[in-house]
């Protein structure tokens, strides 16, 4: 890939998917974080969300 790597949020909470979506994802160049739960989304995601003001 050139270019940035996109990244890419996997929740699953059954870990034997979770893990082989992550390996496979992170195999084909992608920056993989992840979550187990939809809190954990959050919480991992949060700091990364844009916020788009009403101005623009």
């Amino acid at each position: 890939m050139n270019g940035p790597t996109a990244r890419i949020l996997v929740v699953e909470d059954e870990p034997v998917i979770n893990g082989a979506v992550t390996d496979r994802l992170v195999a084909g160049g992608y920056d993989v974080v992840r979550a187990w739960d939809g809190p954990g989304a959050v919480a991992e995601s949060a700091p990364t969300i844009r916020t788009w003001s009403s101005s623009t």
